[in-house]
C-alpha cells in the first residue's frame, strides 16, 4: 500500500498516523508491505510556487525549476530527513506482521547511497521510492530513466544483500528487466491495465504493443505482432486462431486486461527464474526483442555502471 494517500484531500488529515491506520485496515494476504508516508519535495513549497506562477503567466511553466529530482540534492535534505522520520515512526508503531517499506524520495546515486544507508543503519530492511515523477514528462524521460538506474544502484550498494527494494509507479515492460538487474525486488504500476482499458492496447511477449482496432484493420502490423511472439497460452488466446483472438480483443475490454496481465506475469516469472544471471537474460531479451528503444535503455544502463564502477 502506497504512502501518499492522495484520496485524503485534506493534507492535515493525511498524517502518518492516519496513513498507517488505513494501511493496516486494508491489509490482506496479498499485501507484501506498507510504504511509509513519502513526501516529495515537489508536493510542498515547489508545488505552491508553481501554482502561483501559473496564475500569473499564461505561458507554459519551465519545469526545470519545479521538478524536485532535477534540483541539487543539497537543497532537499530537509525532505530526506522528514521521509526517514516518517519511516522510523511507522516501523516503531506498526502492529502488524507486514513490513514497513522505508520510502525516501532521493534524486540521484549519491543521495540514494547516503540516505538509504542511514535507513539501513536505523534497522530497516525494506526500502521504497515513488518513481512515477521521473517518467512523467517526455522532455525529461531519458534523464529520469538514468536517475532511476542510478538510484537503484546506489541503494543496492549500501543495504544488506537480503533486503527488499520496491519501485512504486513503474510497470514498463522494457524497464522492469533492467531495474531488476539493478537489484529492484518488486514494482507496482498500471500500464497493462490502463493501456488495455483506456486505449484498447494489447502487448505481445516482446513488449510490442498495438491497439486492437489496428490489429483488425492493418494486416502488415498484425503479422508483425503475432509473428514476433510465442503462442500466448492465456485464457483469452488459448486454442483460438488469430482472427478469433483479434475479434475478442475488440469486443471485450476485460479480455485485453487478462491478456496483458498474463504477458507481465510471464515476464516476472522469467525474471525470477533467471535472477542469478540477469546479465545473460538481458542479452537474450535484447536479441529477441530487437528494439531500438530497448537498446537505448541498455546503453543508459551501461553508462551508469561505467560512471559508478
Amino acid at each position: 500500500h502506497a504512502g501518499n494517500w492522495w484520496n485524503i484531500k485534506n493534507p492535515e488529515k493525511r498524517s502518518k498516523e492516519v496513513i498507517l491506520a488505513q494501511q493496516m485496515k486494508l491489509a490482506n494476504e496479498n499485501t507484501i508491505g506498507f510504504m511509509s508516508k513519502n513526501v516529495q519535495p515537489g508536493d510542498l513549497d515547489l508545488k505552491v510556487e508553481e501554482d502561483r506562477l501559473k496564475k500569473i503567466y499564461s505561458k507554459k511553466i519551465n519545469y526545470d525549476k519545479f521538478l524536485y529530482w532535477l534540483l541539487d540534492s543539497s537543497k532537499l535534505i530537509k525532505y530526506y530527513k522528514k521521509n526517514l522520520e516518517y519511516a522510523n515512526w511507522a516501523r516503531k508503531n506498526n502492529n502488524s506482521t507486514i513490513p514497513i517499506y522505508c520510502s525516501i524520495q532521493v534524486n540521484n546515486y549519491e543521495s540514494a547511497r547516503e540516505w538509504f544507508e542511514k535507513a539501513s543503519n536505523d534497522g530497516h530492511n525494506h526500502f521504497c521510492i515513488g518513481v512515477s515523477e521521473f517518467l512523467k514528462y517526455p522532455k525529461y524521460k531519458k534523464e529520469g530513466i538514468r536517475r532511476l538506474f542510478e538510484i537503484g544502484l546506489g541503494i543496492r550498494d549500501v543495504i544488506k544483500e537480503n533486503a527488499k527494494v520496491h519501485f512504486s509507479g513503474v510497470a514498463s515492460y522494457y524497464l522492469i528487466p533492467i531495474l531488476a538487474y539493478f537489484g529492484i525486488s518488486s514494482f507496482d504500476g498500471s500500464t497493462p491495465v490502463t493501456s488495455a482499458l483506456a486505449y484498447g492496447t494489447i502487448f505481445n511477449e516482446n513488449g510490442y504493443s498495438l491497439r486492437a482496432s489496428v490489429l483488425k484493420d492493418n494486416f502488415k502490423k498484425r503479422e508483425k505482432f503475432f509473428a514476433t511472439t510465442n503462442k500466448c497460452k492465456c485464457e483469452v488466446c488459448n486454442r483460438k486462431n488469430i482472427k478469433q483472438i483479434v475479434n475478442t480483443f475488440i469486443k471485450d475490454r476485460k479480455s485485453r486486461v487478462i491478456h496483458n496481465l498474463s504477458i507481465w506475469r510471464n515476464l516476472v516469472s522469467k525474471l525470477n527464474s533467471n535472477k542469478n544471471n540477469l546479465k545473460k537474460f538481458l542479452e537474450t531479451l535484447d536479441s529477441r526483442i530487437n528494439s531500438r528503444y530497448f537498446k537505448g535503455l541498455l546503453k543508459i544502463k551501461d553508462d551508469v555502471l561505467k560512471k559508478y564502477d
